[in-house]
């Protein structure tokens, strides 16, 4: 005789007509309650499943699932667009707080100090206003007033003493 286990593994099989019953399951099935259940309740899934596929609307079903689609696709869309605006944003917040400072170490006299320590500074706010003329003849005035006033080129930072050094960073500060 076919044990339960064995027998029920095997139904799927024997109601799809990949197989027949081996020697034994009919007569198991006869004398086995559990078993004739379960063999009633395959043999019933195929007419369960047709059933249930002739009440489903498939153009209502492939409409909703076109819709829902759609909308996860604008989320999608959303969702990233507001990961882009966060991020403009976020760099236009950046700029915003750098440029200030900006302007105004450009609109503080620029102070290097030289090897004989003297100090040279540009007014930059002040050139704004100047046509080109002007500030040609300023360039000009300055590359005169440079050559004859320096006689060595401005020095590098590791060149700086401590305390010209921090004449220089004072002087930005201002």
């Amino acid at each position: 005789m076919m044990d339960c286990d064995t027998l029920v593994d095997l139904m799927p099989d024997r109601a799809a007509g990949r197989i027949a019953w081996p020697d034994g399951a009919e007569a198991h099935l006869e004398a086995c309650e559990e078993c004739r259940r379960s063999w009633t309740l395959i043999q019933a899934g195929p007419r369960i499943g047709a059933a249930a596929a002739a009440r489903i609307d498939a153009e209502q079903v492939g409409g909703i699932v076109f819709r829902r689609l759609a909308e996860a696709r604008r989320q999608d869309r959303r969702r990233r667009g507001w990961t882009w605006g966060t991020l403009l944003a976020a760099a236009a917040a950046l700029l915003l707080m750098v440029l200030p400072g900006r302007r105004h170490s450009l609109a503080s006299p620029a102070v290097a100090a030289t090897g004989a320590g003297t100090t040279f500074s540009v007014p930059v706010h002040e050139l704004e206003d100047l046509d080109v003329g002007e500030l040609q003849t300023l360039d000009d005035q300055l590359d005169g007033a440079l050559s004859a006033s320096v006689s060595v080129g401005a020095p590098h930072l590791e060149e700086l003493t401590p305390e010209e050094m921090q004449r220089v960073l004072n002087s930005m500060e201002s």
